[in-house]
């Protein structure tokens, strides 16, 4: 379960929400034959999974302030559980462990037709192959979150004074600053934007 709440203004509004909760491909093997291996629901916004990129995004589009906390659940099913444990959750979250194989040798495209199209028999996931190719996009298990809030600097900077000279054409204008605060959920800079870090007591194994 992920909840979000907004201590600023009530008149102001958070924008283009993204909470961006990444799961480990080296830990978490997921299961979608059946294509509902994955159940959502959130109480505000849209919820998705990114498969090419092993992370939940729930995004809302606008999130008033002063609002009462809002959450969202999640659901994945993994195909096989047994070799989870606390010590190898710790270990893949302090070291970022990743896998010992090192990366495969690249498919010739007409090898690729074959399975996408199953000539010969031959036939493969889709989704499969995209979540085995997000082990070598996977940076970071830090949960990180994009937004935008108009109106308001997180600093407290004010612009007490602003003065426009224009010597051409004389004419009159009327001075405004626009202030907004800014974050993205950048993937490849891991010092960008807003990041939680996830420990070992952020996960269950039951």
């Amino acid at each position: 379960m992920c909840s979000l709440s907004t201590n600023f203004k009530k008149r102001l509004h958070c924008r283009n929400l993204v909470v961006s909760i990444p799961v480990n491909p080296y830990l978490f093997a997921l299961n979608d034959q059946q294509g509902q291996g994955f159940r959502f629901k959130s109480e505000l916004g849209e919820v998705r999974y990114k498969v090419d990129t092993s992370e939940v995004l729930w995004s809302i589009d606008d999130l008033p302030g002063s609002k009462k906390t809002v959450r969202m659940m999640a659901e994945l099913q993994l195909e096989n559980c047994n070799n989870i444990d606390p010590q190898m959750i710790q270990a893949v979250l302090a070291h970022n462990l990743k896998s010992e194989m090192g990366e495969e040798a690249e498919e010739s495209t007409l090898a690729e037709l074959d399975k996408y199209y199953g000539v010969h028999g031959v036939n493969r996931s889709a989704f499969g192959e995209l979540h085995k190719r997000a082990r070598g996009t996977f940076v970071s298990n830090d949960i990180r979150v994009g937004f935008e809030i108009p109106l308001m600097t997180y600093s407290g900077l004010r612009v007490t004074y602003l003065r426009v000279d224009e010597d051409v054409l004389k004419y009159t204008c009327f001075p405004w600053v626009r202030y907004l605060t800014q974050t993205s959920i950048s993937q490849q800079n891991t010092m960008s934007g807003y990041r939680f870090r996830m420990g070992p007591g952020s996960f269950e194994v039951v």
